[in-house]
């Protein structure tokens, strides 16, 4: 999680989703639910980098509902203030529209923030 971390708030989305999927595709239950919210709201703003409208919006709005049925705090990522975020993100993208929203400020883009490693579960066979 924590390379994940750093490579989202370094703006590598798509190297987010290859970090987590990889992870994602061993997990579990809640452990995989959050899993895929994150990778949703990654390659969301990938898409967005690559001026896919459609595409940015879908997997920003998948990815906040599920990662939004954990609580504030969860496996060790601060997830209330990052998922207002990412909303605020989804409602510039979707208020600037198909035509504009190349002019969406990437500055508000939100930084994840882990605040205990150690909250992440362990797998059994670790």
């Amino acid at each position: 999680m924590e390379e994940a971390v750093c490579l989202f708030n370094e703006g590598l989305f798509f190297e987010v989703h290859e970090v987590l999927e990889a992870v994602w595709l061993k997990e579990e239950g809640q452990v995989r639910l959050l899993l895929q919210g994150l990778i949703q709201i990654a390659a969301g703003f990938h898409h967005l980098e690559n001026n896919n409208f459609k595409g940015a919006l879908s997997l920003l709005k998948e990815g906040r509902e599920k990662a939004g049925e954990f609580g504030a705090v969860c496996f060790g990522l601060e997830m209330d203030r990052f998922l207002e975020k990412v909303k605020a993100c989804y409602d510039s993208i979707e208020a600037l529209g198909r035509d504009a929203f190349d002019r969406f400020d990437r500055r508000m883009i939100p930084q994840m923030r882990l605040l205990d490693p150690g909250a992440i579960p362990a797998r059994p066979d670790r």
